[in-house]
């Protein structure tokens, strides 16, 4: 659904990745910018729900609990460990992970 709110919200798309980007620049560990971007990733989350219930969203066929997966990945795979993946939620102006 996070990802689907913003491949439906195009716009909001490069305002997320500056704001990643000063983010990791501007702070000196993954701890402390996971801390700072939490907020932002709830308001986002709480959006897309609110987008989700008002459009009809429903997950794909091929990931069924709507869950955020790495590229590559369907949900029936083994996922890895939470927080085993950085970045699944990093989206670029086109859509893309953006990594740092």
């Amino acid at each position: 659904m996070f990802r689907d709110w913003f491949r439906a919200h195009p716009e909001a798309v490069p305002a997320y990745a500056a704001f990643k980007r000063s983010l990791a620049v501007a702070v000196p560990d993954i701890a402390t910018y996971s801390n700072v971007k939490d907020p932002i990733v709830d308001l986002v989350i709480t959006m897309a729900g609110t987008w989700a219930t008002a459009t009809g969203w429903q997950p794909s066929r091929d990931n069924p609990s709507g869950q955020v997966l790495p590229p590559g990945l369907h949900a029936s795979d083994e996922l890895p460990p939470p927080g085993g993946l950085k970045g699944q939620d990093d989206l670029g102006p086109d859509g893309g992970r953006v990594t740092g």
